[in-house]
């Protein structure tokens, strides 16, 4: 989906999937923004918090919502939109609440 938006993708091995996975590339520094979204599996919640836990450490911008990377694609999008600098951590927030409210 996002490819045929023009967004460059990359398909990644789950952790359990074996190397080199999501958390390599985290701590390599070739990821930049996570959206991880989990099913209802004991795999699936054991990768979410080694992904969770490496991009914090990392300081990796994560999302664990569609909802919320939808908010903080907006923020993003707005920011780049405007000709004066702006905290973007203000206008994501901005995003987020009025996403909600929808």
């Amino acid at each position: 989906m996002l490819g045929s938006h023009g967004i460059p993708v990359a398909q990644v091995n789950k952790v359990a999937e074996g190397r080199p996975h999501i958390v390599d590339m985290i701590k390599n520094g070739d990821v930049n923004f996570i959206v991880n979204t989990v099913e209802a599996t004991r795999t699936a919640a054991s990768d979410s918090r080694a992904i969770r836990v490496t991009a914090l450490a990392r300081r990796v911008t994560y999302y664990t919502t569609i909802a919320g990377a939808k908010a903080a694609c907006a923020g993003m999008k707005h920011h780049l939109s405007r000709s004066s600098p702006i905290d973007c951590r203000i206008c994501t927030r901005a995003c987020a609440m009025r996403a909600r409210n929808r």
